[in-house]
């Protein structure tokens, strides 16, 4: 939706390609996610590698400039790329867990611990990165339910106008493969997030 809202974020061709899981695309940057991939390894433990240090630190400071970049894995490699890059504007957006452990379950996804723990991981890892940073978070479901609401907030955080129209046209809820309780409660360090001022 941003990207069709007018975003810089790459080239079509510079996206990871649709899938059957993604009919319409990702739109992460093939650049990005490969690095992200690389440097998540080095969250175990927590502390910059060698490899980050040299070899990837180029590499992250030669991916595209000033654009925005999508990728559920800067929820733990934000750290990095803030040590070789200037981020300027952060956007979260959060589904409920119930949500993310289907859709990682329905893709065939493997794991060493239960989805639950890498969930909640991964907002933890987050709201540490952004304690010293302002942000705009909005659920899942305002930016399916909602978009027009989600893009006007999304325009007062990078103040800058966003094309509404085009937008809007791409949301299909169709692509909404999984459903969760409303009364399911948020974590609380998803709470903390969605009471962002934007």
């Amino acid at each position: 939706m941003l990207f069709h809202s007018g975003l810089p974020m790459g080239r079509i061709e510079d996206f990871l390609k649709a899938n059957p899981n993604n009919e319409k695309g990702f739109y992460e940057h093939k650049t990005f996610v490969a690095l992200n991939r690389r440097l998540v390894p080095s969250t175990w433990p927590d502390k910059l590698t060698e490899e980050v240090e040299s070899n990837l630190g180029v590499e992250m400071n030669k991916a595209p400039h000033g654009i925005m970049v999508k990728d559920p894995r800067f929820c733990l490699t934000l750290r990095y790329w803030r040590h070789y890059r200037s981020i300027d504007k952060i956007i979260v957006v959060l589904r409920k867990p119930t949500e993310c452990v289907a859709s990682l379950t329905k893709r065939g996804d493997k794991a060493d611990k239960p989805f639950e723990w890498y969930y909640s991981f991964y907002l933890s890892s987050l709201c540490i990165e952004l304690e010293d940073r302002d942000w705009c978070a909005l659920s899942y479901d305002e930016m399916i339910e909602e978009p027009s609401s989600a893009l006007s907030r999304i325009e007062q955080y990078l103040e800058r106008p966003l094309n509404v129209k085009e937008g809007l046209a791409f949301v299909d809820l169709r692509l909404r493969h999984q459903y969760s309780n409303r009364s399911c409660p948020w974590p609380e360090p998803a709470r903390r997030l969605l009471d962002s001022p934007f």
